[in-house]
């Protein structure tokens, strides 16, 4: 939702934004440190690479398999929301989250943070770990952040997954309507970011969840994570979806339909799986479920992905 529904973010109906889009792709990062142990678990270890401009990103892997699992958080997130899938899928694949530059551990001092920039650290993060074969699962803003890291490594991707994301595939939005969403946010953050984050719960979110996400918000720097979003407004998601030539299968929540029909105008492969009754951040509310799902969008992905 956090993604390219932008007209109907302006309206309240849901979450989803877009990126930045018409610009060459950043330089990838160039990795510069390797994993190391964590101490919350044996088998999910932390990782670094410094991007050309810099920025450290931080990332969390492990598991083994042919097939990578690529997590990318949405925004006010970061790589802890897939701690679980992580564990649970690392039995099978290499599994890979990523903190978006200004998120998590990742730094804070891009000084123009795009979506194709953190594609980018993505793509430098796939390079560091020799990552052949992989499975892009991007939530919210991530669902576009996805689409360019499998355009800048079309060669190396076996499918993507948006997680409650790409509900109407769209284009830029207007300047005037990219003013009035953001003027509030650059006035009053943190009551104003959760007020569009409360909107992604049903009456069924457990209370915890819905600690967790809004409670993060106050740990964030507007200046480091409004642009971003910002430049998700501006992003053309049906030219570059249209460059996408891997089998993609979203996993959506019923908050608000997926337009199929529009969005396979621009992507004839695009297909989705529906969690009923659930919120914006399936992974959390209810894992276990999601977990299947996600599953099936793996094995749908992946079993028409010709290598």
């Amino acid at each position: 939702m956090l993604f390219e529904m932008r007209r109907e973010w302006l309206l309240g109906i849901a979450l989803g934004i877009a990126s930045c889009g018409g610009h060459a792709p950043e330089p990838a990062a160039s990795p510069t440190t390797g994993a190391t142990t964590s101490g919350e678990t044996t088998s999910i270890r932390d990782g670094f690479v410094t991007a050309a401009d810099g920025v450290k990103i931080h990332y969390r892997e492990g598991g083994r398999g042919e097939i990578a699992l690529f997590f990318l958080h949405g925004w006010l997130g970061d790589a802890h929301w897939w701690d679980e899938q992580l564990t649970q899928f690392s039995q099978r694949y290499r599994v890979v989250a990523m903190d978006i530059a200004g998120h998590g551990a990742s730094g804070t001092n891009r000084k123009d943070s795009t979506y194709q920039a953190a594609a980018a650290d993505a793509r430098a993060i796939a390079d560091e770990l020799g990552l052949k074969r992989i499975v892009w699962i991007g939530h919210s803003m991530s669902g576009e952040i996805i689409i360019d890291a499998a355009n800048q490594l079309p060669d190396r991707t076996a499918c993507l997954i948006p997680i409650d994301t790409l509900k109407e595939i769209g284009g830029p939005a207007s300047r005037e309507e990219t003013d009035a969403f953001f003027a509030p946010l650059q006035k009053d953050f943190v009551p104003n970011a959760q007020a569009i984050l409360k909107r992604g719960f049903v009456a069924s979110s457990p209370a915890a969840v819905v600690r967790r996400v809004l409670d993060g918000v106050a740990t964030m720097k507007p200046d480091v994570v409004i642009p971003i979003l910002r430049s998700g407004f501006a992003y053309d998601g049906r030219t570059e979806i249209r460059k996408v030539k891997a089998p993609i299968v979203a996993v959506n929540s019923d908050l608000q339909p997926t337009k199929l029909d529009e969005n396979r105008k621009y992507a004839p492969q695009f297909e989705v799986i529906v969690m009923k009754n659930v919120g914006h951040w399936p992974m959390l509310e209810r894992p276990a479920e999601f977990d299947s799902l996600l599953q099936q969008a793996i094995d749908r992905g992946t079993r028409t992905t010709t290598r």
